[in-house]
């Protein structure tokens, strides 16, 4: 009998979703619309159900349901398993963030010694310094202030929020900082770069 069924089937679901289809059936015999998901159990095996039906109601009296049964449990195992990862890229950004903190806070205190003392032998000795060499220690002042800069681009991009308001920039002003840091480099390989 239906009674008998429909027992049967209310012992499968998991004890802690029980309440729930209950709360869903009794909402369905007034609105006429049944929806529920919940855990089932049988054979030893537990899927996650999404059901869902219509209730005839005769003189506001329930009459019969018609519905639609339908296994989702990899899709609850899919979104499990998003949520993990969301988690733990969570964390490590965390730790990244964290790295990149104390990175350039290590890497800025050499920089800063290197640009302090460079700048007071430019000073002190200029008059003493060949042309070569104080032209040498001005490009070693403004490679350390390039450089703390850039640490400090790396740590302002590490902690972006992709609510961030973006910019527009010159690739030009951009390929020019670029030509400026490598010009060693761009020198010793007798480098040509062409731009448009």
């Amino acid at each position: 009998d239906t009674v008998g069924k429909f027992e049967e089937f209310m012992q499968h679901i998991h004890k802690d979703d029980v309440a729930t289809v209950q709360a869903a059936i009794k909402e369905s015999m007034t609105t006429g619309y049944y929806h529920s998901v919940y855990r089932y159990l049988k054979g030893g095996k537990e899927k996650v159900i999404w059901s869902q039906g219509v209730v005839t109601i005769v003189d506001g009296v329930p009459h019969k349901m018609v519905g639609t049964v339908q296994d989702i449990t990899h899709i609850k195992n899919m979104e499990a398993e998003l949520r993990e990862k969301a988690i733990e890229l969570e964390k490590s950004n965390e730790r990244l963030q964290e790295f990149a903190s104390i990175a350039s806070h290590d890497l800025k205190e050499p920089l800063r010694k290197i640009s302090i003392f460079s700048g007071i032998v430019l000073h002190a000795e200029r008059d003493k310094l060949s042309e070569s060499s104080a032209k040498s220690l001005v490009k070693i002042v403004e490679s350390t202030n390039r450089m703390q800069s850039m640490i400090d681009n790396i740590l302002e991009f590490s902690f972006l929020a992709s609510t961030q308001e973006k910019t527009s920039t010159s690739l030009e002003g951009l390929l020019n900082e670029v030509k400026d840091l490598l010009s060693e480099k761009i020198k010793d390989k007798s480098a040509q770069i062409v731009s448009d």
